[in-house]
């Protein structure tokens, strides 16, 4: 094997100075992304008032800011929010740079696959969360309050939006799923006979997980857990392949 993939051991000291510099990049790199996100928080926050619009409710007359501290915890936390996501493929490949003098080429290769895949997942998690559920959602919601005999005469845009990046960002950790089960299977702590074993076991859990992390209404709760879902049978075929590649080899 190439000796470039093979580095000598470092003495602790100089683990701890790449430990250093590799928070320091991360710090920087979700920096760079924040005041990124400022210019963009107008347009964030345009956006995530849109499900609320497409639900039949005049924006303007019938949601705003009644309290400048809450307006501008909104602000700060949609900036924040919004620089991570910003910042996530950076802050990735710098998780990845450090942990590659450890590993072989063949590790670097699957830590450098699993690396991307994190941030393309977590990305298509978001905007399924946003394109698709927020949609469904919105409206299922305001139903259900009138349904319980309710009158929504003022919505406060505080509230609807950090329920809104809530969600979004589960759908995203929702969508690592397969990241996590993968990257057992490359370390032989979980196979695919396992995984096909425990499927009951776990559809039960996604339901579960996604009643935690989705607000209280059954087709957001479905609409998470139904890729979350797809996404483990979609493991279980890929470490299935792969071990059944090792064994030809």
């Amino acid at each position: 094997m190439s000796s470039r993939f093979n580095d000598s051991p470092k003495p602790f000291v100089e683990h701890l100075d790449d430990l250093r510099k590799m928070l320091v990049g991360v710090l920087i790199a979700v920096g760079i992304g924040t005041l990124l996100a400022i210019p963009l928080c107008p347009w964030v926050i345009r956006a995530l008032m849109k499900p609320i619009g497409d639900a039949g409710i005049d924006v303007d007359k019938f949601m705003g800011i009644i309290d400048i501290k809450d307006g501008v915890a909104v602000v700060l936390g949609t900036i924040g929010w919004t620089g991570l996501l910003i910042s996530l493929p950076a802050v990735v490949t710098l998780l990845i740079r450090f942990i590659f003098p450890g590993l072989n080429a063949r590790e670097r290769h699957w830590v450098t696959v699993l690396g991307a895949a994190s941030v393309v997942l977590f990305a298509l998690g978001v905007a399924m969360g946003y394109v698709v559920t927020l949609p469904m959602a919105v409206p299922t919601l305001l139903g259900l309050v009138e349904w319980a005999g309710f009158h929504i005469p003022y919505l406060l845009a505080g509230g609807f939006i950090r329920l809104e990046i809530q969600l979004l960002a589960a759908f995203g950790l929702a969508f690592e799923l397969p990241v996590l089960l993968v990257a057992l299977g490359m370390m032989g702590i979980v196979d695919s006979a396992l995984l096909r074993s425990k499927r009951r076991h776990v559809v039960v859990g996604i339901f579960i997980l996604a009643m935690v992390l989705t607000p209280p209404d059954p087709i957001t709760q479905v609409m998470m857990a139904l890729p979350m879902i797809l996404l483990y049978e979609a493991c279980i075929w890929i470490i299935f392949l792969r071990e059944r590649a090792l064994k030809r080899r």
